[in-house]
């Protein structure tokens, strides 16, 4: 799998917990949520083109 390095890690900080996301483009806020077990980069095939048209967070 490749990881593309636009997208920008970081965390926040939100109702006592600590949360990673990864963020590229910009735009409008869309939330892409991964389900159990999986991890943010489970969304690598739609990042590019969703991040054309977007600000994407993945959480």
């Amino acid at each position: 799998m490749m990881m593309n390095e636009e997208i920008e890690h970081r965390r926040i900080y939100t109702n006592g917990i600590w949360v990673h996301i990864a963020e590229k483009g910009q735009g409008p806020l869309v939330l892409l949520i991964h389900g159990f077990p999986q991890l943010w980069c489970c969304w690598v095939h739609q990042i590019s083109h969703l991040a054309s048209h977007a600000r994407l967070w993945r959480l």
